[in-house]
Parts: C-alpha cells; sequence; structure tokens
C-alpha cells in the first residue's frame, strides 16, 4: 500500500517548522505568527506579509537554512506588531 501523501508540500512544511522554532524562542513573536497563514505567492523573491497572510516563494523556502527561515519570520512578527 503507498504511503499517503503530505498534507503539505516541502517549503509549507519548512515555514511551519520554522514558526514552531520560533515559538520556542520568543512566544510572544510566536503568536504573532500564528495570526497568518502561509500562502504561496507569484512574485515574492523570498518571505513578504500581506494582511492575513505571509506569501513565500517556494524556491526561496526549499533553499534557505532553517536559522535563515526563523530570521525571515522574526523580522515579519517585529513588523505586525509596529
Amino acid at each position: 500500500m503507498p504511503s499517503p501523501r503530505p498534507l503539505f508540500d516541502e517549503s509549507h512544511t519548512l515555514l511551519i517548522q520554522a514558526r514552531l522554532a520560533v515559538m520556542a524562542r520568543d512566544p510572544s513573536l510566536g503568536e504573532v505568527l500564528c495570526r497568518y497563514t502561509f500562502d504561496e505567492g507569484e512574485k515574492v523573491k523570498t518571505l513578504a506579509r500581506d494582511r492575513e497572510k505571509i506569501v513565500y516563494s517556494p524556491a526561496y523556502v526549499v533553499g534557505a537554512t532553517r536559522d535563515e527561515l526563523v530570521e525571515m519570520l522574526k523580522g515579519i512578527a517585529h513588523a505586525a506588531l509596529f
């Protein structure tokens, strides 16, 4: 019997894992990030916040390290606070 198809693609999964890492390090920033959903963006080269979404380039996410994704998400969360 074949394995079930993953619920999320690789880039989405990496972003969720990075968001969990932010939550572990700084719960208040993690709480801010939980307000947003992740959505693939056609015109985005890295990550960006767009109202209630964090849009991302799958190629960037897959090529980035976990620390780079965590720092990008922390920056987005900080910007959302102000």
